[in-house]
């Protein structure tokens, strides 16, 4: 079929109008897990303490609770940050006015990201530590050369701190940040959390029904029931849905938390 010059470029014009329009409905994203609802959220979460003399953990019903992106030109050296907010060397933390309910190491892959890593940093120590969580937060380097291999650093990041006892293990990005403090850093007594099932560059939906890339939580009986991360995925994806994968083959299913 031969078309003229005049109504090709017609045709064009409305197929590139119909893709603006279709990459602009919400509706084109994957709809986001099936979220526990928000005065359910403290019961499904694994707790290492008992609630007596322990710290409280709330859920904050209030926007003005989300906490601000720091400003990089004010951000005091890592030293110097670590000091004034009582880090401990390794990157942990736990409050003194009580005990925490909740202990959890964050592993954090990373290379070439230095810009990202300092704003990382400078705003997840205040973040956690409004939570009154015992964290530490550990961030694995891959040296130069070679493709980058997400999972084999979230594997070492886990065999690192194996043997500090944590009971919950988030796995995260170096890119992302939490919005509200309501978006408690502790793993699902039964299940995997997908932290970043609602991010902001994907309109708070899911990307795909099956994404489990960003930050996930599993404890540590979890990541060792699946074997953890897939070491063979090299340069970009792959890793997150082979765990997923691995998840449900162990029969689990995915939890995400209503985050406010």
């Amino acid at each position: 079929m031969h078309i003229k010059a005049r109504h090709y470029f017609t045709t064009g014009r409305v197929a590139f109008i119909f893709l603006l329009i279709y990459s602009l409905l919400p509706s084109r994203f994957s709809p986001a897990h099936d979220f526990v609802r928000r005065e359910d959220m403290i019961p499904h979460l694994l707790f290492s303490k008992s609630n007596n003399d322990s710290c409280e953990i709330g859920v904050v019903d209030n926007r003005s609770m989300m906490f601000r992106y720091p400003d990089l030109g004010s951000i005091d050296s890592a030293e110097d940050s670590a000091l004034r907010s009582g880090i401990s060397p390794g990157g942990r933390w736990r409050p003194t006015r009580c005990r925490a309910r909740v202990d959890v190491a964050i592993v954090v892959p990373y290379r070439g990201r230095g810009r990202q890593l300092v704003t990382f940093l400078a705003y997840m120590h205040p973040f956690l530590q409004s939570q009154q969580l015992d964290y530490q937060i550990i961030v694995v380097e891959q040296s130069p050369g070679g493709d980058f291999n997400r999972g084999k650093l979230f594997n070492v990041g886990f065999v690192e701190l194996a043997s500090s006892n944590f009971s919950c293990f988030v796995f995260h990005d170096v890119d992302l940040l939490p919005q509200s403090r309501d978006n408690v850093y502790a793993c699902g007594r039964r299940s995997p959390r997908h932290m970043s099932s609602a991010v902001n560059t994907f309109r708070y939906t899911l990307p795909w029904p099956e994404s489990f890339g960003g930050v996930v939580a599993l404890s540590e009986a979890q990541f060792r029931d699946v074997n953890g991360f897939a070491n063979v995925y090299e340069g970009w994806g792959g890793e997150d849905s082979d765990m997923r994968d691995r998840v449900v083959s162990k029969g689990y299913e995915v939890n995400a938390y209503k985050s406010f």
